[in-house]
């Protein structure tokens, strides 16, 4: 019979060896996918909520799906994927149907303050 700890990492809790994670996960929301499905190659204990979300995720689904077409993340084959504005990734994005190919910049005004200065 060994030590049962209150907080842990992701592994102990799954395996009943802690009660939650730092951040309150418990074991019902923690799953381990295998690498047989292909789903988490690094064979992690990953937030079910978390995959759920990403696997609803159109924009994230048509980004893999425009980045496989392009001839990256082929399994078996490694190829970097592109960087933020270049040719290729500008490509990812027309075909993922993302505006303008990059990430939405913030306003170059600032905001101003609630207090007044006196």
């Amino acid at each position: 019979m060994g030590h049962h700890k209150v907080v842990g990492a992701r592994a102990q809790v799954y395996k009943g060896k802690a009660n939650h994670t730092k951040g309150g996960l418990t074991k019902s929301g923690i799953i381990k996918v295998s690498v047989g499905k292909g789903k988490n190659k690094h064979n992690r204990y990953i937030s079910s909520k978390k995959r759920s979300l990403a696997k609803r995720n159109p924009a994230l689904n048509a980004w893999v799906r425009a980045a496989k077409s392009e001839g990256y993340l082929k399994k078996g084959h490694f190829k970097v994927l592109p960087k933020k504005g270049s040719p290729g990734y500008l490509r990812i994005a027309k075909k993922a149907g993302m505006k303008g190919g990059s990430a939405r910049r913030r306003s170059s005004r600032r905001r101003r303050s609630s207090r007044r200065r006196t």
